[in-house]
């Protein structure tokens, strides 16, 4: 437990953490030493059970905001005061070790193998400012030592922050968080886009490190993937990061020559860090155009393989005869080798023929199978402008050259039917398409959400007869898409909260589908989870999964339930008394939403903020239920991933609020 404004007797603010024992028996007291140090301001706790104590305003003696990170031991703790003999501090004033932005921000990263960095770009190296560090440290012992480089890799001039994504933006600075990524092999990956490689400024740098020894001394290109322009940016769009171990750094402000942000994406391996030195057509995948790579979408395929789609790729380069801009690219590689040169029709697939044909799209990987599927919701085909199209690649091999028809597609047929606005890939190898503005002929935007094949290639218009569709105009089916977790025996869920019942309009509407197989039909009573009231809205509020991601797995975990939230949801006369309906996958609810089958509030305005916020063991929260004539006591109930709750909220199934405007704490 931590107290950062504990004052020991007149000394304020100086910070506290305790450890106590299972029985509540104190076990050890870490406390600051001057006033304002804040001990225990941020606390991580490590994979093997240890925690790591921040205090980025830790006075070093003179020193202010020095900064301090601390290791205890989960058995024994630590007694005693923040000092240099117990903790990674900073060398000057201001340091603030282990945090950004003025320690706005925890820089701590915990590795896979229980080690952890800290990540310090404020730190000063006594000539120049903010020139940053990042210290690696063992997740096992204590470690006493003063950030400098011969325990850290740190930059040489200043403003280099190492360790922080920085941009320079048109002359201004933007931070975009930490530049530290931990591989799944334990090691991990320093992105320093504001590194300055010698006079040329910004750079940019991304440094391999081993996650068992950390790496010391200066950036440099003997060291470190680096840019040879101003403003490269090397590593700006950050790191993706393969199940291998492997990685690509992506930078699409790099400059292939006199073609400033061509842009970059450069693998390397995560055991060794090579390549190392310039970024270049030799060791990276670059661009001839305009922010042609680097900022995109990277998936790993189930083979280890992935594939980039890269939105903002032109077909050709400017002032070719045949020059369009922003038809997007797909490009695979492979994840042992990744794939290096510029980009071309020999190496790349162009996925659109007309300018921002690549706007919206999104790329998925399917599972087992190791194929993948692009979706582009403003595809124009020859006549139609923003039909959209769904396209279906093997990943056995490297799809190459220029799309210029729509025989290998799934795609709408009116104009701005946008098919593919969203995509979710099954369990069983399949997926589904939701295209909530698609126009059942002349009645527009009725939605559908429509069953592909993951094993082969579709070639097909969206119609009632091939999905599941609405019957009013504006009833957006499939508008509020499922969170991108695997669902357990490939059903899933559907959000449609505009959708009409009849006259009655915006009740909303929750469909559990089959994936096993193609499916149509129109949404109703039979098939969903409906409100019975105009503006209902049911499942506005989205789903919320019972899922965790395995350590070490890029896939999470298979669910077999879930929580609709309805905030909007009408009891009798009390409107937005809100409404949360656990289902399962295997038994969904169907019918109206009652007290019957869903946790409701009772009052109107129950509903407002209505949320939930644990992980695996899940809790509805509402803070605006009133507790008769209390207002806004707030309630929080548990649900678990086999048993909902079901009823109007009560002191016997929640807790409460008594007072009003304050809601339960809650904890995690």
């Amino acid at each position: 437990m931590s107290d950062p404004l504990y004052d020991d007797g007149a000394t304020q603010d100086v910070g506290a953490v305790y450890l106590y024992s299972s029985n509540g028996t104190l076990i050890s007291t870490l406390k600051g030493s001057t006033s304002g140090d804040k001990v225990g301001l941020y606390i991580r706790v490590l994979t093997n059970g240890n925690a790591v104590v921040v205090s980025p305003f830790w006075d070093r003696g003179p020193l202010a905001d020095a900064g301090a990170v601390t290791w205890i031991n989960a058995s024994s703790g630590l007694n005693g005061v923040v000092s240099q003999q117990n903790s990674i501090v900073g060398s000057s004033a201001y340091d603030r070790v282990g945090s950004l932005n003025a320690g706005n921000l925890l820089g701590i990263v915990l590795l896979s193998n229980s080690n952890y960095v800290v990540v310090s770009p404020d730190w000063d190296d006594g000539i120049a400012s903010d020139v940053g560090a990042v210290t690696w440290a063992s997740g096992t012992s204590s470690t006493g030592s003063v950030v400098g480089p011969s325990n850290s890799l740190v930059g040489t001039t200043a403003d280099d922050r190492i360790g922080q994504r920085f941009l320079n933006n048109g002359g201004s600075y933007i931070a975009s968080g930490l530049g530290v990524r931990g591989l799944l092999n334990g090691n991990y990956v320093v992105t320093s886009p504001a590194w300055d490689n010698g006079s040329t400024v910004d750079a940019g740098a991304a440094t391999w490190c081993d996650g068992t020894t950390g790496r010391v001394g200066a950036v440099s290109q003997a060291n470190s993937l680096v840019g040879t322009t101003a403003i490269d940016q090397v590593g700006s769009n950050g790191i993706f990061t393969l199940s291998n171990g492997n990685y690509t750094v992506q930078s699409d402000r790099w400059a292939n020559g006199n073609q400033a942000y061509a842009g970059a994406s450069t693998f390397v391996n995560g055991s060794s860090g090579s390549p190392t030195g310039p970024v270049s057509n030799t060791n990276s995948f670059v661009g001839k155009a305009f922010y042609q790579i680097g900022s995109g979408q990277i998936v790993e395929l189930s083979t280890g393989n992935y594939v980039a789609y890269w939105s903002f790729a032109d077909l050709g380069v400017s002032g070719d005869q045949n020059y369009v801009q922003d038809v997007g690219a797909v490009t695979y590689g492979s994840g042992t080798t990744g794939v290096q040169g510029e980009i071309s029709t020999s190496n790349t697939f162009f996925t659109g023929t007309s300018t921002n044909d690549s706007m919206g799209g999104q790329l998925i990987a399917l599972y087992g199978n190791g194929n993948f599927v692009l979706s582009q919701p403003y595809y124009d085909s020859a006549s139609t402008q923003d039909i959209g199209a769904v396209t279906w690649f093997s990943g056995a091999s490297a799809p190459t050259g220029i799309r210029n028809n729509t025989t290998n597609s799934i795609t709408g047929s009116t104009t701005y039917d946008q098919v593919g606005k969203g995509l979710l890939a099954l369990e069983n190898g399949n997926y589904i398409i939701f295209s909530s503005e698609w126009d059942n002929g002349s009645t527009a935007n009725v939605g559908a959400v429509t069953w592909a094949s993951g094993s082969t290639s579709s070639n097909f218009s969206v119609a009632a007869a091939n999905s599941l569709i609405g019957s009013t105009a504006g009833d957006l089916v499939g508008s509020v898409l499922p969170p991108g977790y695997r669902y357990s025996n490939s059903k899933f869920v559907v959000g449609s909260p505009l959708w009409d019942n009849g006259a009655t309009y915006n009740v909303g509407a929750v469909t559990v589908l089959d994936g096993s197989s193609s499916f149509s039909g129109t949404i109703s009573s039979s098939n969903s989870l409906i409100g019975s009231s105009a503006g209902d809205l049911v499942g506005s509020g989205g789903f919320r999964s019972f899922s965790s991601t395995p350590a070490g797995s890029a896939f999470p975990n298979a669910i077999n339930s879930f929580v609709v939230l309805s905030p909007a949801w009408a009891n009798g006369s009390a409107t937005s008394a809100g409404a949360a309906t656990w289902m399962s996958l295997s038994a969904p609810v169907t019918g109206v939403v009652s007290s019957s089958n869903s946790l409701v509030g009772s009052t109107t305005g129950d509903g407002s903020g209505l949320a939930m916020v644990l992980a695996n063991t899940w809790g509805i929260v509402l803070p605006s239920w009133d507790n008769g004539a209390t207002t806004n006591a707030g309630a929080v109930t548990l649900m678990s991933a086999t048993q909902g709750v079901i009823g109007t909220i009560n002191s016997s199934n929640s807790v409460i609020g008594g007072i009003s405007n304050s809601s339960p704490p809650i904890s995690v």
